[in-house]
């Protein structure tokens, strides 16, 4: 099978990633430039190869990551539900969040095509994948500068269409090695296990041994955890209560009272205060952009200033609503402000004006009814998946078992 050597040429521009040092070139994004044909053709290829996974049910259902009826917020409600459940019973939940080092520049290339044989792929398609595989080269532009050309020897090519399926397929068989009491969910390389119980002495060994099986399996398979990024939270409702004492890589596990999970801010009490304080200061900074294009004598139309609004501020207060909306309603009340003063930028009206007449006026929906309408939404977005792992905590085994 022949593969033009041009379409294994990338260009790539370094993003710094926002509140890092620039000086470092580590905390820096990389954008992969490829050719638009090549692109294509992958997304061809993988199309046909999403298909064929799903079909044959080879990707584990805890993986939502770019899969079709899956998001972010499936493993958000899984997390805000086990910790529910736990503060029920009056257990302790713990969770450790794992991070991989340069996950998509270490994916071991034999070890996706030795999966890809395992799953009896077979022709042109696995033939394919290897002649995609192999001497990927790129350089790097700053500016109107370009580096040398440099040869990948491993990993999965960024910015590829058919990279994160590849990459998805390799990292699979680490919920295989997880124990069975220990819940698991994955989003690509986002990786989170938690743990509940009474005695905080059994918590402690089933996520110890959790820990030591996925060290074993990334090192067979070429995988390295980040000992600095990787950290647990410990979620309990009790003053005094004893820390779990972990360990990875003979490294003890740094232990946080708050980590920020998918883009959700998640405290050790799960009352979302902190979420809620850092989404209303993000979105007030945006209020900016409708001040700005709410002037009078140059500014835009009511239409396109409400546009801005929904696409830029209400699109981040809509983000994770099913997850943090069960906090209590006095928590969400401080989100209020930033919507009704986004009608009145929009809308042009006074700071006097009824806040049910800017509903009226804009056809906007308040704040609670909306988050009402999206999580009935992502209820019967579950309902419509027999695979869900949320079904089960919906519905209870049996209902999932007689549905199946």
């Amino acid at each position: 099978m022949f593969f033009p050597a041009k379409w294994k040429y990338a260009t790539v521009i370094p993003v710094p990633k926002p509140g890092k040092d620039p000086q470092n070139p580590l905390n820096y994004r990389p954008i992969a430039l490829t050719s638009c044909m090549c692109k294509l053709l992958q997304k061809i290829v993988n199309a046909r190869l999403t298909y064929i996974l799903e079909k044959n049910g080879s990707i584990s259902p805890f993986q939502s990551g770019f899969r079709k009826g899956r998001c972010t917020v499936d493993n958000l409600i899984l997390l805000e539900g086990a910790i529910r459940t736990a503060f029920l019973r009056r257990h302790h939940l713990v969770s450790i969040f794992f991070d991989i080092e340069k996950a998509y520049d270490r994916a071991w290339r034999y070890g996706i095509l030795k999966d890809l044989f395992d799953l009896d792929f077979r022709g042109n398609l696995p033939t394919f994948i290897q002649e995609f595989l192999k001497q990927r080269y790129f350089r790097v532009q700053l500016g109107n500068t370009y580096s040398d050309v440099y040869c990948q020897e491993e990993g999965v090519p960024q910015g590829s269409v058919l990279s994160v399926t590849l990459f998805i397929l390799k990292i699979n068989s680490i919920l295989s090695v997880l124990p069975s009491f220990i819940q698991k969910s994955l989003y690509v390389d986002d990786l989170q296990i938690p743990c509940s119980g009474r005695d905080m002495r059994f918590v402690e060994r089933q996520l110890q041994t959790a820990v030591n099986n996925m060290v074993t399996w990334s090192n067979h398979n070429g995988f390295t955890f980040s000992t600095q990024k990787t950290f647990g939270v410990h979620f309990c409702r009790r003053l005094l209560h004893p820390d779990p004492e972990l360990f990875i890589q003979d490294t003890p596990l740094t232990l946080k009272d708050e980590c920020k999970f998918l883009g959700v801010v998640f405290d050790k009490r799960l009352t979302f205060v902190p979420h809620i304080a850092y989404l209303r200061k993000t979105c007030l900074k945006s209020l900016n952009i409708l001040r700005t294009l709410s002037n009078t004598s140059w500014g835009a139309d009511r239409a396109c200033l409400l546009r801005v609004y929904r696409s830029v501020i209400r699109s981040k207060l809509d983000y994770g609503c099913a997850a943090y909306g069960s906090t209590r309603p006095s928590y969400l009340v401080r989100l209020n402000y930033v919507h009704h003063q986004a009608l009145r930028l929009c809308s042009g009206a006074f700071r006097t004006s009824p806040i049910k007449s800017l509903y009226v006026e804009k056809f906007e929906p308040s704040l609670t009814h909306r988050r009402q309408m999206l999580s009935f939404c992502f209820y019967f977005r579950v309902l419509s998946h027999e695979n869900h792992p949320l079904r089960e905590a919906f519905f209870g085994s049996q209902h999932s078992k007689a549905v199946q």
